[in-house]
């Protein structure tokens, strides 16, 4: 028997500049579960808007970036046990242009699940897909499944 749930729906935007150089964004916010980590900008899908109109809208909220260029849906994650509601996360890719010229960031801390996601994104080629899950329990992962 299937078991039916809402969805928070996200982006999760894995973003590059010309050099190929991942650009991500430190989580200050103290009330945060994901504080102290470093993220590719991320957020919610608002009514009325395209997955590339939130992509725009989330990159100019949080990194101040206006322009992109190369947006492409890569993939889609299942993401449950990590937050109380599971999230259904389109994972999309975007170039930089060198004109907004963002502040790189070298390695820091990252969950699990965001380094897979971003090694899948990257090895995805144009027009291909990928699908997967990531399991939490307690907030740890427990596992990541990728599907066809």
């Amino acid at each position: 028997m299937s078991k039916y749930v809402n969805y928070e729906i996200k982006i999760f935007l894995v973003l590059t500049n010309r050099k190929g150089t991942l650009l991500l964004l430190q989580n200050d916010h103290q009330d945060s579960i994901i504080h102290g980590y470093v993220n590719p900008p991320a957020g919610h899908l608002e009514i009325g808007e395209t997955i590339s109109d939130a992509v725009r809208r989330e990159t100019k909220e949080e990194m101040g970036i206006k322009n992109l260029e190369e947006i492409e849906i890569k993939g889609i994650v299942n993401v449950f046990g990590f937050k109380e509601l599971p999230v259904l996360m389109f994972v999309v890719s975007a170039v930089v242009p060198d004109s907004e010229n963002p502040e790189e960031l070298g390695k820091y801390k990252v969950l699990e699940d965001v380094e897979k996601i971003i090694q899948l994104s990257q090895k995805t080629p144009a027009g291909d897909f990928f699908q997967a899950v990531s399991k939490f329990e307690e907030r740890k992962l427990v596992s990541f499944k990728v599907g066809s």
